[in-house]
């Protein structure tokens, strides 16, 4: 169970799957003038998690603050997000996606899912529903280790 192999395997996942469903995709699709997958995966964590610190953002997208204040700058140039102060804490500034944002996000998620299908469907139907069912126990079992250490005692 903690074999080389058996790490090694984890690796493999994370590299086949960034290189199948996203930078294929990203190196195909038409992103308006100016903005690169950074702002994109910014507009999609908005459109998920909903308004966020631009810390949390920028830790998300492994960029110090001050690497990602251009791309949130860019993001409000363009009008797909606003930012506006912490009610509470002024020092934190939160982004908020905005209509144009929203629009943007789903056209680009819904050619992305597209693409992802085109490639899935070049398996049989049976191995396409494996394929789902064990990315989605993955993700269950992904989320019971990330509950885990989470918890105050971790």
């Amino acid at each position: 169970m903690d074999s080389p192999e058996d790490i090694l395997s984890l690796f493999h996942l994370k590299r086949d799957l960034n290189e199948l469903y996203f930078k294929g995709f990203f190196q195909i699709y038409d992103f308006p003038e100016g903005l690169n997958p950074t702002h994109m995966l910014t507009l999609i964590h908005l459109d998920h998690a909903g308004p966020s610190p631009m810390t949390q953002i920028s830790h998300l997208m492994q960029l110090e603050k001050g690497s990602f204040t251009p791309v949130a700058g860019k993001l409000v140039e363009m009008g797909f997000i606003r930012k506006d102060k912490n009610r509470e804490d002024k020092r934190i500034s939160e982004l908020h996606l905005t209509e144009s944002g929203l629009k943007l996000v789903t056209d680009f998620k819904e050619e992305h899912k597209g693409f992802i299908l085109e490639r899935i469907s070049l398996l049989p139907e049976k191995e396409q529903r494996e394929y789902f069912s064990l990315m989605n126990r993955l993700n269950e079992l992904d989320s019971i280790i990330i509950g885990e250490l989470s918890r105050p005692d971790n």
